[in-house]
């Protein structure tokens, strides 16, 4: 059996690519991956063709089962360790970037449920940008908080590639 991290890391991916495939865009693994785990592109239909429209997003995923909820803030605490914080921060990228932080329950039993119904992921994915935040002189980790509102979603997806006019 895969160790429990790597358990966490594909059922992140699976979530992800899911709300990508909904959106209606292409959802892609670089590979090799310098600090890019997914390159999300919009795709455009006319006369029957379909085309990468040439419009992406990075994502960098995180899975954890330790962000701590704090309702006086409604946003999750996370240590993100400084090498991924400083990838994300970077100002000068032509690529937006941004964290996704799968928050998953404590008991691994729980991750995942499926019946004749459906197939069910708990609990929730949310997104963070760090674009042009400050350095950090931190060495291990910088503790980042993520509001609660700020879920990995198709209408997120839909309004970073999809903008309307």
């Amino acid at each position: 059996m895969l160790p429990r991290n790597q358990r966490m890391e594909l059922l992140a991916r699976a979530y992800v690519h899911a709300v990508v495939a909904q959106a209606g865009c292409i959802g892609a693994i670089p590979s090799p991956d310098y600090g890019v785990d997914l390159d999300v592109h919009s795709v455009s239909e006319e006369g029957g063709t379909f085309t990468d429209e040439g419009v992406a997003f990075h994502l960098q995923l995180r899975s954890t089962m330790d962000a701590a909820y704090r309702e006086e803030d409604d946003a999750f605490h996370y240590d993100l360790d400084v090498k991924i914080y400083n990838f994300l921060r970077k100002p000068d990228v032509k690529v937006p970037r941004y964290l996704v932080l799968f928050v998953m329950p404590k008991d691994e039993f729980a991750w995942l449920s499926q019946d004749h119904e459906g197939l069910l992921l708990r609990h929730c994915a949310y997104y963070h940008s760090l674009h042009g935040v400050a350095p950090t002189r931190n060495k291990d980790s910088v503790a980042i908080v993520i509001p609660r509102q700020q879920v990995f979603s198709v209408a997120f997806v839909e309004r970073l590639l999809f903008p309307r006019a």
